[in-house]
C-alpha cells in the first residue's frame, strides 16, 4: 500500500469549485439517489447524490513509476480495486456506508 501511494497517480480531467480532482464519466447519465445516514449527534440526515447505473464508463489516465511497477502490475491493481474497493459512496470497502456494493468497476 505504501509503495502504491508513492508510485501510482490518477490524473484528473478537471477540478470542482473547491479544487477536488475529478475524472469524467464518459458514458451513462446520473439519476437522483436519496439516501439516509446518521450524523454525529445520532440524528438522521437525507443525502441526495447522483448515481450511475451499470454500464457507466470513464477513461482513467494513470501515471506510475515504471521502476516500481510494470504496466501489467498497474492493470492488475486497478482490476482488483474495481472488484474489492470500488469508488464513491456505498462501495464495498467503505467504512462510512456499510458497503452497499455500489461503485464496483471492470477494466475494459
Amino acid at each position: 500500500m505504501t509503495k502504491g501511494k508513492l508510485a501510482l497517480f490518477c490524473e484528473p480531467d478537471g477540478f470542482d469549485s473547491e479544487g477536488t480532482p475529478l475524472v469524467k464519466i464518459t458514458k451513462g447519465e446520473p439519476h437522483r439517489h436519496d439516501g439516509y445516514g446518521r450524523i454525529a449527534d445520532g440524528g438522521i440526515d437525507i443525502n441526495v447524490r447522483p448515481m450511475w447505473d451499470e454500464g457507466w464508463e470513464a477513461v482513467v489516465r494513470i501515471r506510475y513509476d515504471a521502476d516500481m511497477f510494470s504496466q501489467t502490475d498497474v492493470v492488475n491493481l486497478l482490476a482488483r480495486s474495481g472488484m474489492q474497493v470500488g469508488i464513491g459512496e456505498g462501495r464495498p470497502d467503505s467504512k462510512e456506508s456499510c458497503g452497499c456494493g455500489w461503485g464496483t468497476f471492470r477494466i475494459k
